[in-house]
């Protein structure tokens, strides 16, 4: 018997980090505008599922594809 819901398809949502600027820089952005963020050795992220938190992670280069290893997923100890 097979388990359609193992087939299902779910979209991860990863989020790379957090910057504070100035209200007014953030009142004049428009689309082709940038932001800049620092490059930490280590770069944590934040998964989540339909809008929830699921994961934390740590992102990293090999070759020229781009992982995340899983450090704490919610709801699991």
């Amino acid at each position: 018997m097979s388990d359609s819901n193992s087939e299902k398809e779910i979209e991860i949502e990863i989020g790379l980090g957090a910057v504070k600027l100035p209200l007014e820089d953030l009142l004049f952005l428009r689309p082709g505008g940038e932001l800049e963020f620092s490059r930490p050795e280590e770069l944590y992220v934040t998964l989540g599922l339909q809008g929830c938190l699921w994961a934390n992670g740590r992102l990293r280069l090999e070759g020229d594809r781009i992982k995340i290893s899983l450090t704490r997923v919610f709801g699991r100890p």
